[in-house]
This record gives structure tokens, sequence and C-alpha cells, in this order.
């Protein structure tokens, strides 16, 4: 696929409005986008239309919903149609997931993965998530070389491993079994080809273990350590999308699987949509400054320390006086966009942040339209001027 492209909503200028278009080519743009606001501001909404046109590209999509948000009734109306054409749906609580995850893989060269490799690769993963000491983990790492040589996982799926961890005579793997009782009780996952690869918005419903926020968070992230693992393989890969709503509750832990998709998804054609309510409360400085990297934000409106952080990012220091205003004054549906984006038809793409009003092919809702000086040169000169464009 050379390029993928997102038609983001309308720009005003004076009287009239502008296309804002992303245009991005696989493997060599990052396509990532950061979507923020508060409850009820339409980013939930700007989600379903980023997921709408990926899937109108058969761009294969791997959402996880955590909160419902991706749920047949919550879907826009608009988009009803391409959701039940081209969404695939899993429930983790219920069903199994096909996904080789306690097989060794096989390189391009032909060089198999050892089973130890894997196994501690698995291990580290669950034992930074259960918060496991190091004895604990060298028990896990045992039991999923135990399970991976003797072929189980084939059999049983991920559950194969509490039969691992009961017959250990390790000190301690009963009470690492017992930890991980909900993983094994509810299988999520079982041998089989994972589906990252078919065109499709592939929905993880995740939202049944909002009550066991622990569990949940493992099983996202055991499915996003393993497309990190296979996509990030020197074989050629096509584009791919991760998108979380609400993605507060997978976790952002330096150097976990999420952090090395944002921070190096790029090179391998693999693109993040995050969506949250806050960067401040539900952040730390370390990762607020890991997220400001994202090249596409689409910052809804906010309230609080959070407009304070956007105004800083968007703006410069003379000017975040009128940028606190503007984004404690967008109305549902509008929100402030940020990145290389193409005006019109323009063939030149431009970086300051500008104000949007989101479409959906058709108008959300009915937005008063606010007049915004063309952006030039200068970042911070978003304003609601009435200045005619040049």
């Amino acid at each position: 696929m050379d390029q993928i492209r997102f038609f983001i909503g309308d720009y005003t200028e004076g009287d009239g409005s502008l296309p804002v278009q992303v245009r991005i080519s696989p493997g060599v743009d990052s396509g990532s986008f950061l979507v923020t606001g508060m409850p009820g501001s339409g980013k939930s909404v700007c989600g379903q239309w980023l997921l709408h046109q990926l899937a109108q590209q058969r761009v294969p999509v791997i959402a996880l919903d955590l909160r419902s948000t991706l749920a047949q009734g919550q879907i826009f109306p608009a988009f009803q149609g391409v959701f039940a054409r081209r969404a695939k749906r899993y429930d983790l609580y219920t069903a199994n997931l096909p996904c080789p995850l306690l097989q060794p893989m096989q390189f391009p060269d032909g060089t198999a993965e050892t089973a130890y490799d894997t196994a501690a690769a698995i291990a580290g993963t669950l034992s930074a998530h259960f918060h496991f000491g190091q004895k604990q983990r060298s028990i896990l790492t045992d039991a999923c070389e135990q399970v991976i040589q003797s072929g189980s996982y084939g059999q049983m799926g991920i559950a194969a491993l509490e039969g691992a961890l009961q017959n250990s005579s390790s000190k301690g793997a009963q009470e690492v079994a017992s930890r991980l009782r909900s993983l094994f009780l509810h299988n999520p996952f079982v041998d089989g080809p994972e589906p990252d690869a078919e065109p499709y918005i592939h929905i993880i419903d995740l939202t049944k273990y909002a009550g066991d926020p622990q569990t949940q968070s493992s099983i996202a992230e055991l499915l996003l350590f393993y497309i990190w693992k296979k996509i990030s393989s020197p074989e050629v890969k096509r584009p791919i999308f991760i998108y979380c709503d609400e993605f507060q509750n997978v976790g952002l832990r330096r150097n976990g699987t999420l952090w090395k998709m944002i921070a190096e998804g790029r090179k391998f054609g693999l693109n993040v949509i995050l969506i949250t309510q806050s960067l401040s409360a539900q952040f730390s400085a370390e990762e607020q400054q890991l997220l400001l990297q994202i090249p596409y934000s689409l910052t809804f409106r906010t309230a609080g320390r959070d407009t304070n952080c956007w105004a800083r990012h968007l703006s410069s220091v003379e000017n975040q006086r009128e940028m606190v205003r503007l984004l404690n004054g967008l109305n549902r549906g509008s929100c402030i966009f940020s990145g290389p984006a193409y005006l019109g038809e323009d063939t030149q793409s431009i970086l300051e942040p500008i104000l949007v009003n989101i479409q959906t092919g058709r108008r959300i809702v009915d937005i008063p339209r606010k007049r915004i000086r063309r952006p030039t040169q200068n970042a911070s000169e978003i304003s609601d001027g009435s200045s005619k464009p040049s």
C-alpha cells in the first residue's frame, strides 16, 4: 500500500472552509494519532471515524475494547454499515483468540527461536503486570518452557501453563498459579493463525474484565507483545494499526510494548490510535513527554491541568492564554488538530495547529464556525480573529 489517507474535517477560513487531510506512507511516515478530551467532547466518535476510514482502505486494525466504546450499540449510526461489513469481534471472556503466542517464531532466514527465549519473553511480560519477583519470574519461565517443549499449548491454549505450574516442584509455583488463575480460567489464547494480517477491524472485547483490571491489562499486553514481536522481525510487513480507547487502562510502562510501539513503530509500518480523557491526571511527566511526540493529535475540549499542558505544547509562551481560551471553549465535535496536514488541494503540508470541525462524510453535529487566520510559519497563529485570509 503506497499511501493511507484520512479526511479529518473542515478548517474554516472567513466565510469558507477547507477539508483537512492526512496522508501517510507506511514504513516512512508515522501514522499514529493521540485523541484527548473531556467526556462528551466527541473523541470516541472521532476514533470510530478514523477506524471507518481504515476499514474502507482495507488496512488491518487490532482494536482493544476495554470499556464498551466499540460495542455494537455504541457505534455512530453513520458508521454502522461499514462496521457490520468490516469488523470482526472476539469476546475474550467467553471465547478464545487464535494466536501462536507460545510457539517459537521462525525467522526469515530459517532459524527457529529457542523455546527458552520464547518462554522468558512471555514470563517477563506477565511478571511485569502481576509484579512478580525474580524467583516467581524464573518459575514462570520454566513453566512456559515446559509447555512449549511438550506442545501442550497447541492442545490446551495458555491454560496449559496452569498444569505446568501445579506439577512443578519449585517452591512458590502454586502461588504463581493462583495469581494467574483468572487468566487460566478464561483461556483467552489458543494456538492458531492470528487475525492481524486480515484487512478487518479486529475488535478484541475485554470489557467483561473491567472488574479485574490486572487480568484485563495482562491479556492486552500479551497480545500487543505478540504483534510487536512479529511485526518487528525482518520480514516485509503490510501496515497495521493498533487502536485503544481509554488506553490508560492498558498501562504505559517504560520500555513496555505500547511504549515501543509509540517510539519505534513507524519503521515497521505499525501505528497506534490512542484515546484518553486526560494526560496530566493519568500519566507521569515522562509518559506525557512520550505521548506528546505522537505526530498527530486531536485535542477536544479540555479542563484544568490538561488545558495548560496542551496550551504549552501547541503554542508559544506569549500565545498560551489564547490557546487556553480556545481549548476551554471548544464545542462538541470540534478540536485543535496538530500534525502534518493538507488543506484543500494544497500539495504542501502545514504543521501549525488548526481548529477543525470533525466530519463523518456529513456533519456530526451543528457546530458554529469560528473564523481563524490561515496558519503561518508561527505555530502560535491560532485565533478567532475577524481578518479575511489573503
